[in-house]
C-alpha cells in the first residue's frame, strides 16, 4: 500500500515516483486515513454473447464452405472408384478367360474370381454406395461383347444424372472413344 503524507491543508506526497514505481498499476486515491489507495478497473471475464455468437456464425460458415466441398469432391472420387474397379474386374475377367478358356456365367457372377483366387483378399468389393455390381454374360447390353458389369449409381436404380447415373464398362469404353476424338 502507498502512503501519503498530510500537511496543513495541502497533501504532500513522500518520494512520489517511488510510490507510483510500486503501485504500478490502477488510479491512486486518498482514503479517509490518509493512505493512498489503488483503484483498480474490474477485469472483464468470459465473452459477451455477442462476440460469441460472432464466433459461432463464422465457425459455421466455414465448416458449411468445406462440407460443400467435400461432398463435391466424395461424389466425384465415388465415380472413379467404380470406373477403377471396374477396369479391376475387366482385368481380373481376362485372366478368368486366359486360365479357363471362357468368362464366368452370370449365374457365378464376379464371386467365382475371388473364389478362384484372380480377385484378391476372397471378395468382390461392394460400389462406393455399398451395392453389388450387375454381372452379366453374355452381354445384355452391347451384344458384340462378351459381358456386362453394371453400376447402378448412388441410387441403386437403373438411369439416373450424375452421381445416380449407370457406370457400366461400356459406357466407360465409350467415353475413353470420345476423349481419344
Amino acid at each position: 500500500m502507498c502512503r501519503l503524507e498530510q500537511t496543513s491543508a495541502v497533501f504532500v506526497y513522500s518520494s512520489i515516483s517511488q510510490q507510483l514505481t510500486r503501485c504500478s498499476w490502477g488510479i491512486p486515491v486518498l482514503d479517509g486515513e490518509g493512505d493512498m489507495r489503488m483503484l483498480h478497473k474490474q477485469k472483464r471475464q468470459g465473452f459477451t454473447l455477442i462476440e460469441l455468437l460472432a464466433v459461432i456464425t463464422i465457425l459455421g460458415l466455414l465448416a458449411t464452405v468445406v462440407v460443400v466441398s467435400v461432398v463435391r469432391d466424395l461424389r466425384v472420387d465415388g465415380i472413379n472408384v467404380v470406373k477403377i474397379q471396374i477396369q479391376n474386374f475387366e482385368n481380373a475377367l481376362n485372366m478368368f478367360k486366359y486360365k479357363f478358356d471362357r468368362y464366368p456365367r452370370s449365374d457365378e457372377g464376379l464371386q467365382v474370381l475371388a473364389d478362384k483366387g484372380i480377385l484378391e483378399g476372397g471378395f468382390v468389393p461392394p460400389d462406393p454406395w455399398e451395392t453389388k455390381y450387375e454381372y452379366y454374360c453374355p452381354s445384355n447390353i452391347d451384344f458384340d461383347a462378351p459381358y456386362d458389369i453394371i453400376c447402378y449409381g448412388a441410387d441403386s436404380r437403373p438411369g439416373g444424372e450424375d452421381e445416380n447415373a449407370d457406370i457400366t464398362n461400356h459406357s466407360m469404353r465409350a467415353e475413353l472413344m470420345m476423349a481419344n476424338q
